[in-house]
């Protein structure tokens, strides 16, 4: 896979010492394209959100 697109939003922000969680969510893997979504969490709080789109290529 090589990645086409990809952007982050962050709509919080995370202190030093914190953890930090990332959930990803892959929507749709198909011939050609794969699209995902990952949700990076400091506790119950969403702090980013990336999304992704990737080439698949045939090896």
């Amino acid at each position: 896979m090589v990645t086409t697109s990809q952007t982050v939003d962050y709509v919080g922000k995370a202190e030093k010492g914190d953890w930090i969680e990332v959930h990803t969510d892959v929507q749709k893997v198909g011939r050609s394209a794969a699209f995902a979504n990952c949700y990076f969490h400091v506790g119950s709080r969403r702090i980013a959100r990336a999304s992704a789109v990737f080439s698949v290529i045939a090896s």
